[in-house]
């Protein structure tokens, strides 16, 4: 008999227990939906591809001399257009991605502060080719680095969200 009401006992106790330690840790955290499985897929090759043109796009080293040297060699130049390419459109690839769920508004938000100064050094890009300015490219390579660093926190981001809604 005391066996049968510690059982019953324990039981209630489960009950009554479980919520709260629930919610000492948290709620338990929802899978990702297909939809924001697509727009995550989408933003995450964005911030890859932001990663891989940095390599062309960081080849100055904040020199002047070294900004000058690029100027004059077409095919290294090239390789940096393309680069400054994709960080001009990252402001649209977020947008075509399609409106995010309210989980990933965050997400989103930190990923449109990196967008900025990419287009940024896009826009710095083209006018020291077409004016031929090294200091003009020297300053988009400052805020090619500024942006490539914001989006390496987005992408953090990102892999906080994919970890908590597998």
């Amino acid at each position: 008999m005391r066996l049968r009401r510690a059982l019953i006992l324990a039981a209630i106790l489960a009950v009554l227990v479980a919520p709260a330690a629930r919610a000492a840790t948290g709620p338990t955290a929802s899978p990702a939906t297909p939809a924001e499985r697509r727009w995550l897929a989408i933003v995450e090759q964005l911030s890859a591809n932001v990663a891989d043109a940095g390599r062309d796009a960081t080849l100055t080293g904040g020199s002047v001399q070294s900004a000058r040297a690029l100027l004059a060699d077409t095919q290294t130049l090239f390789g940096s257009a393309v680069a400054y390419g994709v960080f001009s459109g990252c402001t649209q690839t977020v947008r075509d991605a399609g409106r995010p769920t309210a989980r990933l508004r965050a997400v989103r938000d930190s990923i449109d502060v990196a967008c900025r100064p990419l287009a940024q050094a896009s826009d710095l890009f083209l006018g020291a080719i077409h004016g031929k300015r090294p200091q003009a490219l020297v300053a988009a390579e400052a805020r090619a680095l500024a942006g490539m660093k914001l989006m390496a926190g987005a992408a953090a981001r990102l892999a906080a969200f994919r970890k908590a809604h597998p």
